[in-house]
């Protein structure tokens, strides 16, 4: 039996003829009967969801051919900085993430531009993170520069004794002391070692794509190809699922006129 069938809907299902059809049955996640009201009745039984799509035009699941898909969902853990005006607004936006935070978690800052929107245009240094977040490692960076804590240079091993790597620099204070702020390719790897803090927000995004029709994309960083959430719809069925180019040349005439049908709303 089907896990849902969908019913009295335009089902374009972009194959070669651009056939529109108007029931479909999906069961873990694929769809296995198509075509009209007789194909998926035999499917429908006592725990099957079926769904009256009223008439509305239903579209196959997109493949977005470039993506930042793991960005996005480091984007939902990160402390939100790209509007703060000063030193003090940011201080206080990492204190209100350490509070939400055990002793020895990440706190990771979204992408910022300090020298472009801080009235004090400048990076934050270590001794000013270490004020609000003192017990948790702190990574703050805008892609060229990076600012650490103490902490976090703890934990890799940057004392006054680094050197510069090659193409990078760590800006030291006036006593020879790493000061947090490091330039280019002294931003280290080894400072990014903060899984949990980083990949918490993939789950949510995977859903949130899987339900606006996104099936399959490749990250620009996570090349691994993710798999639908469970009880996905029909739209986001199966993430593995590779066009056949017997079939694109068919995709663009559907997908206009899929189009054009969605703008009649019914």
């Amino acid at each position: 039996m089907a896990e849902a069938v969908y019913r009295n809907g335009r089902i374009y299902t972009l194959d070669p003829k651009s056939s529109v059809i108007s029931a479909v049955a999906v069961m873990d996640c694929k769809f296995f009967a198509v075509g009209g009201e007789a194909d998926v009745k035999p499917f429908i039984g006592p725990k099957t969801q079926v769904i009256d799509l009223g008439g509305k035009p239903v579209i196959p699941g997109l493949n977005d051919t470039h993506n930042h898909t793991m960005q996005a969902g480091e984007t939902a853990v990160r402390v939100k900085l790209d509007d703060v005006k000063s030193v003090a607004e940011a201080l206080q936006r990492i204190k209100d993430a350490t509070a939400k935070k055990k002793p020895g978690e990440w706190i990771i800052g979204d992408s910022w531009h300090p020298t472009a929107q801080l009235k004090e245009q400048r990076y934050l240094t270590a001794a000013e993170i270490d004020t609000v977040a003192p017990n948790n490692p702190v990574r703050l960076g805008d892609g060229h520069i990076s600012s650490y804590n103490t902490a976090a240079m703890k934990i890799g091993g940057v004392d006054r004794n680094t050197r510069n790597p090659e193409g990078g620099v760590i800006d030291k204070d006036a006593s020879g002391n790493p000061n947090g702020i490091f330039e280019e390719k002294a931003r280290r790897p080894d400072l990014s070692a903060h899984p949990a803090a980083d990949r918490g927000g993939d789950g949510g995004t995977v859903r949130q794509r899987n339900e606006g029709g996104q099936c399959l994309w490749p990250d620009e960083r996570h090349r691994p190809r993710l798999k639908p959430q469970a009880g996905a719809r029909p739209a986001a069925a199966d993430a593995g699922a590779q066009a056949d180019p017997a079939l694109l040349g068919h995709v663009q005439p559907a997908a206009d006129r899929a189009r054009r049908e969605m703008g009649r709303g019914n």
